[in-house]
């Protein structure tokens, strides 16, 4: 399409340039003479055009030419359209088993009969104790889930004891708390332990000890009787994990992993590996247990950096006795990998307990006790990259790409009509995943309002790497028809592409690629338009300096005014033969420094017409047309080319018919020869 212009432009600087090409300087006799000066005899091919802008014609099928063009279609980003959409929830944690500890209780047994201090014989013989009563310490009703409760008898004695019977430890209500049995001899000042599980008993803190029966077989010779305390029952306790206390006394202890929970990240996206850019959640704690304590979570798949490593996402915060606390995490810098490289959709939160000690009003505590946690998304998590299953995803696209068609075009004005055309986007996509083309192309009119190329539902899909969108290509005739008045320098894309569409969507393994914020869609964009093409109402305008023909900008020609005085009128004679399928039309001004119209020829805006040749149905020129164009020169004309600094013309191209197309090929050609006379009185 744009070696139209080209042709027209070596049309009118044959008739306007090449006509003066050496100074009218000759010497001739004072009288009446006529001079004839043959100016220029060449035939033009549109090959040779081709030779001279391979940038944007092109030699096709069958001597077709055609204009070719491509650009670069700039990059979009994937950037922060990718995300994950936490979903606000509440989940809960329980406190679990906690600890109880109860200090030792040291029953003395006293033996009164036994004087101490003294040396004598100790008889054989049965000590018979009544029930002791006690109490454990630091609760008042307990269930327990696990602990051992331990007596130790402590024989001061010098003689033996043999304990004759189970020692039975109940609460006042008769419930059993430990039977201990002593199946040893405790030997003289020595001891022995007897223990008992209290693994899912209940009672109460208060307890009465029964079957305290002793035998001594005593002593033959006498013995020193000690003095202190000869008999002593000791009850301890040991890993006591609670189920239920009552209690005023709560020791120190961290709860750790008692409960988990799990927030569920996204609907649709699995991942394996996610390293996210921003975003937080909010985290407000509701404490249903009746004892302060600094609450501790933990997340099992989200990671956090600090310095060079990632290390597992950790925070706590306290929260007051049957009380409230928040906190806002950030996510930026974060990291969510599962441990074996299988897909997850959510984070598993582990949660500790630390417990200061306390004492005060006995309160009662259950493992069954809750932390409640509600979680809202503060703001939008927005992922850099990401290894997985990532749901469907919109991503915008809105980027121009210049398409410089070259001056030609931009001296042309007119309409073509082009009935067909090619127009491929060349996709580059670093997405890991397929993608579908939802936009369009436009560009702005010459009328100021918009035309759009629309990408074909069975050219919507681009795969990951390399791929093609081909256009319509009557659409894309129709498109750039409409352009054709005045070709844009640049055409805008815009739109959306969504990323792993749902009808490839695979929330399995299979499903799992790459993609992160600097994945982009970008690649190539060719225009290819076979110049068979209709042309109504085009003009072609362009304005250089006279006689320059070696197209460095420079005057090439110089005019003798004084030999220019001689001459009072001349002719210009344009004989054309034009191989070409278009209907041409031209004229020329000549324009001074200030480019101020100077002369017009032919006169009176009269047109130089020549018919488009006759082709055949191949496009084959058959028979070219010819015309030969008189333009007489008066004295007053012939002063005017003494001042011309630049040439101007104007050029009409018409296909035959208006709306017609015809092709433009390689062996289409234009003959031009020109001359010109003047004559006058001469010598004066």
């Amino acid at each position: 399409m744009k070696y139209v212009p080209r042709i027209l432009l070596i049309f009118t600087a044959v008739v306007s340039l090449n006509c003066f090409k050496e100074p009218l300087s000759p010497i001739l006799p004072t009288w009446d003479a006529t001079a004839t000066f043959p100016l220029s005899s060449r035939t033009y091919t549109l090959g040779d055009l081709i030779s001279k802008d391979t940038s944007l014609l092109k030699r096709g099928e069958g001597s077709q030419i055609s204009v070719s063009k491509s650009a670069s279609v700039p990059p979009t980003f994937v950037s922060d359209f990718l995300t994950l959409s936490p979903k606000d929830t509440s989940v809960q944690m329980q406190l679990g088993a906690f600890s109880v500890s109860s200090p030792d209780q040291t029953i003395p047994l006293e033996i009164p009969w036994l004087p101490q201090g003294y040396t004598i014989p100790i008889p054989d013989t049965v000590l018979h104790f009544a029930d002791m009563r006690s109490r454990l310490d630091a609760f008042e009703t307990i269930t327990l889930k696990s602990g051992t409760i331990s007596l130790r008898v402590d024989n001061n004695l010098p003689v033996p004891l043999e304990v004759l019977s189970p020692i039975q430890l109940t609460d006042l209500s008769g419930t059993i708390i430990a039977i201990f049995h002593f199946t040893d001899v405790i030997p003289a000042h020595s001891y022995r332990i007897a223990s008992d599980d209290l693994g899912s008993k209940s009672f109460s803190s208060d307890y009465r000890m029964t079957g305290l029966n002793f035998h001594t077989p005593g002593s033959v010779v006498p013995v020193m009787i000690p003095a202190g305390e000869l008999l002593t029952a000791t009850i301890s306790t040991s890993n006591l994990k609670a189920r239920q206390a009552t209690l005023a006394h709560i020791p120190q202890q961290r709860l750790a992993d008692n409960d988990s929970a799990r927030l569920r990240m996204d609907d649709s996206t699995l991942v394996k590996e996610v390293h996210i850019k921003s975003g937080s959640l909010n985290f407000a704690i509701r404490n249903e247990v009746a004892v302060p304590m600094v609450f501790t979570f933990r997340f099992d798949q989200l990671y956090r950096r600090i310095g060079s490593a990632y290390v597992q996402y950790e925070d706590s915060l306290f929260l007051p006795a049957s009380g409230n606390g928040s906190m806002n995490l950030d996510l930026a810098n974060t990291r969510i990998k599962s441990a074996d490289n299988s897909l997850i959709s959510s984070l598993d939160i582990g949660g500790s307990v630390s417990i200061t000690p306390n004492q005060g009003q006995p309160v009662t505590i259950s493992e069954t006790d809750k932390i409640h946690i509600s979680v809202t998304n503060t703001s939008i998590v927005v992922v850099d990259s990401a290894v997985g299953v990532v749901k469907p995803t919109w991503v915008d696209i809105d980027t121009k790409m210049v398409l410089n068609f070259g001056t030609a075009a931009q001296k042309f004005s007119g309409q073509l009509i082009l009935p067909s055309a090619q127009f491929r986007l060349v996709t580059s996509s670093s997405v890991g995943f397929p993608a579908d083309a939802y936009f369009r192309v436009g560009a702005r009119k010459v009328s100021g309002d918009s035309v759009f190329l629309a990408v074909p539902a069975s050219q919507r899909r681009i795969t990951p790497g390399g791929d093609e969108i081909v256009f319509n290509g009557a659409e894309v005739g129709q498109f750039l028809s409409q352009l054709s008045a005045r070709f844009p320098d640049s055409l805008r894309v815009y739109g959306r592409f969504l990323v792993n569409p749902h009808d490839v969507y695979v929330p399995t393994i299979a499903g799992v690629a790459a993609v992160g914020s600097k994945s982009a869609l970008a690649g190539s964009a060719n225009v290819d338009v076979p110049l068979n093409i209709g042309i109504v109402g085009g003009t072609v305008r362009d304005t250089l300096v006279i006689g320059d023909t070696s197209g460095n900008g420079r005057r090439g020609v110089t005019f003798d005014q004084s030999f220019l005085d001689r001459y009072n009128k001349g002719n210009v004679y344009i004989e054309l033969e034009n191989g070409t399928p278009a209907e041409l039309t031209f004229k020329t001004s000549l324009l001074n420094l200030s480019l101020q119209n100077l002369l017009t020829l032919p006169h009176q805006g009269h047109l130089v017409h020549l018919n488009a040749a006759q082709v055949n149905g191949g496009g084959d020129v058959v028979a070219p047309s010819r015309s030969t164009t008189v333009i007489e020169l008066s004295a007053n004309d012939l002063s005017q080319f003494n001042p011309a600094e630049f040439v101007a013309y104007t050029v009409g191209l018409n296909t035959a018919g208006g709306s017609s197309t015809v092709q433009f090929k390689t062996h289409h050609q234009v003959k031009v020869r020109v001359w010109t006379t003047v004559s006058g009185r001469v010598g004066k």
